[in-house]
């Protein structure tokens, strides 16, 4: 059994008592607002051999069924048994806006953000994915994990590149009802744009500080990328 690992970010609203630790994430909009933003990671059990034989199989665009290996991986991401989901916890006060944290406040994005950067100094690019309509959680993090592991496929011949994907995933229902779903997802983009904005502005604050954290100390940037993939209605 292989065990993939996807990084994630969320204004979902979590399934189960325990927000830290949550059986899955649904189709309305966090408890705590629309903006409310969740980080965290997503470790799944899956079959090496069936991902490999969907990675290998012949397409009409080349090499790599992704269509099906996303499907197999959503199938698995539903599944209790073979998924565990971290939530990076956060203590904050709830009373202070962001930039009036006390100094002792722990934060989810600074969490993920460690995490990738370590990641990104083993010569890792970040592909940050944001999906279209009439996708739930689990295809959420199927279709994320299939991304990933189609990116680090290497072409005949190429040298391997690390590629890590990081999800976010806004409150789509995942039906396809005609019409009502499409107006829904609408709506639901349109309003997560918000928590989009956030989230990367959070991003831009921890680049700022390495960045002059680096020059103090001599450095210069790292010369990893950073990628941005939106489909249909994601954008």
């Amino acid at each position: 059994m292989a065990r993939l690992t996807l990084y994630y970010a969320t204004n979902r609203r979590h399934r189960g008592r325990d927000r830290w630790h949550p059986t899955g994430y649904g189709t309305d909009f966090s408890r705590d607002g629309l903006e409310n933003l969740r980080f965290g990671v997503v470790h799944l059990e899956a079959d090496r051999g069936r991902i490999r034989r969907e990675l290998e199989r012949p397409a009409a665009g080349g090499r790599g069924d992704g269509e099906g290996l996303a499907a197999y991986l959503s199938r698995r991401a539903a599944s209790r048994r073979h998924t565990r989901i971290h939530a990076f916890e956060e203590r904050l006060d709830p009373a202070a806006s962001d930039v009036n944290q006390p100094p002792e406040a722990r934060w989810g994005s600074q969490a993920l953000f460690a995490e990738l950067r370590r990641q990104m100094l083993r010569q890792t690019d970040v592909v940050v994915y944001i999906h279209g309509f009439n996708v739930a959680w689990n295809e959420a993090v199927g279709s994320a994990l299939a991304l990933q592991e189609m990116l680090n496929l290497p072409a005949p011949g190429a040298e391997p590149q690390g590629v890590l994907v990081v999800l976010f995933t806004w409150p789509s229902d995942g039906r396809a009802l005609p019409f009502v779903s499409y107006k829904s997802d609408r709506s639901e983009a349109a309003a997560s744009g918000k928590a989009v904005g956030r989230g990367f502005l959070k991003l831009r604050d921890y680049l700022a500080r390495l960045r002059a954290e680096a020059r103090r100390g001599g450095a210069g940037p790292c010369d990893r990328s950073l990628h941005l993939l939106c489909h249909s209605m994601g954008n």
